[in-house]
């Protein structure tokens, strides 16, 4: 094998083209060459926890990100897959990690001051200690390589000072690890909102390309993407609209921006639209009916999320150890 890599998204809601194109078709990439680790990042999809939290509905959508993986083409023959939250050392780590990070180093993480805004009072002190359990998620496992969109580079550097740090504090014990985002397409926009990233509940959900719409509620939603009354197909600051569709094109036509303008030229917005939504369609469509064969039979995913935690528990426990000893915690 040539480097260990981990990565992992958040279970709540649906997963949609942005993590696809992100992180996981990274991840399907990456796992013939590499010892692979991806979870289901349960313990993060608590972060924003309130009163009406719906437990089951939790239960489902951890189970359907788990299903989705698989579907999207990550092997549990070649990839080690497991719920974050059934492995304690996870949880263990970030306690070690909150020694050496630093309170003016976690205001200055752009997810917190984007989710929290000026008013910071009321929000949950797990929204703040996010990037500990994230830098915990990765130097929990050894992990050289962390594919990741562009958007989560931060919370890969910050993981990197905090190991640097501690190894400095305690002797080398931690693997420093690096990020790998794709050179196309890694940040794709919201449909309806260009200027921000795609996400589970950004306009209700109507500019998320989500892995479980169907063909017909895929194609309106591009239909409906926010352009502009230039009519020119182009990449342009000052057309966000037509530049995510150009970027979403090409990323999954595994071509340039420049040489998707070039196909355009001249042509309608609309026909960029139905081209881009057969792109999309003909990618989603399989993941989608693939996810609910494996939700149907429930017992296989949980034999494969089983296997995946005793392999990933063995080799957290190991790096625990290792920091615990640093620390020393060892036993008496």
């Amino acid at each position: 094998m040539d480097k260990r890599l981990l990565s992992g998204v958040r279970a709540t809601g649906g997963l949609h083209l942005g993590n696809y194109l992100g992180a996981i078709r990274q991840w399907v990439e990456s796992q013939d060459s590499n010892e692979c680790f991806y979870f289901i990042a349960d313990l993060h999809g608590l972060t924003d926890l309130q009163a009406n939290h719906d437990a089951s509905a939790f239960v489902e959508a951890r189970l359907r990100t788990a299903a989705t993986y698989l579907a999207a083409g990550v092997n549990p023959n070649k990839a080690t897959l497991f719920f974050q939250s059934t492995i304690p050392q996870h949880t263990e780590l970030v306690w070690y990690l909150a020694t050496v990070a630093r309170k003016g180093e976690l205001e200055r993480m752009t997810q917190w001051k984007d989710k929290v805004g000026i008013d910071s009072a009321g929000a949950s002190a797990s929204l703040f200690m996010y990037p500990i359990l994230m830098a915990s998620d990765i130097l929990l496992y050894d992990t050289q390589e962390v594919p990741v969109g562009d958007d989560q580079r931060q919370h890969v550097e910050v993981a990197r000072d905090w190991a640097e740090r501690f190894n400095s504090y305690f002797g080398r014990t931690l693997v420093v690890p690096k990020a790998l985002v794709p050179t196309a397409a890694a940040r794709i926009m919201d449909l309806q909102g260009p200027s921000n990233k795609m996400s589970k509940s950004g306009n209700l959900g109507q500019g998320t390309l989500f892995l479980n719409d169907s063909p017909d509620r895929l194609r309106s939603k591009i239909k409906r993407a926010v352009t502009d009354s230039d009519h020119e197909i182009r990449r342009s600051r000052a057309k966000p609209g037509i530049t995510n569709l150009i970027e979403i094109y090409g990323a999954l036509t595994q071509r340039s921006g420049a040489d998707v303008e070039i196909d355009f030229r001249g042509r309608s917005y609309g026909e960029l639209k139905d081209v881009v939504a057969d792109a999309v369609i003909e990618t989603i469509e399989p993941i989608r009916s693939r996810t609910a064969e494996f939700l149907a039979d429930r017992a296989e995913l949980a034999r494969i999320l089983r296997a995946g935690a005793e392999k990933a528990v063995d080799v957290a426990e190991a790096t625990c150890s290792r920091v615990r000893s640093a620390l020393g915690l060892t036993t008496l």
